[in-house]
């Protein structure tokens, strides 16, 4: 999955852009128009949605190069004017880098349903014995939960009050939110994961686990199991 980690390396990036110009004394260069600042801010969280969404929604679950190409293309349109300030940005973020390995890795998690829901979907149409036509609709809502999932816990992230180096905590209130709606999802992809058993068995191989089962609904039950943890340790 290197092409994820591409990925996932420019999400975070956008983040502590993000996190910088909220930071009142690394942002001082730039706070000579506050409500151009602000615009700067909405842009930058634009760009990691945007960024996110393109990612999410890789054909067959496979990011590749033209994948990551049409995300930050897609991302750098609607960051205009934080793109022309690219340079003045990435010095902010050197000056103070946050502590966002265990936001990469939720990061990585929560894309990662999202992938093996396509990939899992897609291996219907590999063998006539899997119902691709109950399963698209089924997945196309699954999709759509796990982007607002997703998109939700980004914003959780940029917004939570701490920017001390520090300060662990990034992702406690993030995970606390989108495991709310990760939760509404677990009886759809429970479905998609009977639909792939019940082809697996016409298929005469009902006693391997399969791709949703172990790609999706597994990962998925366990994400909400933990993240909605008396504390939800970090």
């Amino acid at each position: 999955m290197e092409m994820l980690d591409t990925a996932l390396d420019d999400i975070t990036g956008l983040i502590e852009a993000y996190r910088a110009t909220a930071d009142e004394k690394r942002a001082s260069p730039l706070r000579s128009n506050a409500d151009g600042l602000r615009a700067i801010q909405r842009e930058i969280g634009a760009g990691a949605n945007v960024y996110a969404a393109v990612t999410m929604a890789s054909a067959r679950g496979e990011v590749n190069q033209a994948r990551i190409d049409r995300a930050r293309q897609e991302a750098q349109a609607a960051m205009e004017g934080a793109w022309r300030l690219r340079s003045e940005l990435a010095h902010l973020v050197e000056q103070q880098r946050l502590p966002l390995g265990l936001v990469r890795d939720d990061l990585r998690e929560l894309i990662g349903l999202s992938l093996q829901c396509r990939a899992g979907v897609a291996a219907f149409d590999a063998s006539p014995h899997f119902d691709a036509a109950a399963a698209e609709p089924l997945a196309n809502k699954v999709l759509v939960d796990l982007r607002e999932a997703t998109l939700t816990y980004l914003a959780r992230v940029r917004e939570t009050e701490s920017a001390d180096a520090a300060y662990p905590d990034f992702a406690q209130g993030a995970r606390r939110a989108a495991a709310d709606l990760l939760e509404k999802i677990v009886d759809r992809a429970a479905e998609l994961e009977r639909l792939e058993k019940d082809g697996a068995e016409r298929d005469g191989t009902p006693t391997s686990p399969g791709m949703l089962a172990d790609g999706l609904v597994s990962p998925l039950r366990k994400i909400v199991r933990d993240w909605t943890s008396a504390d939800a340790s970090v």
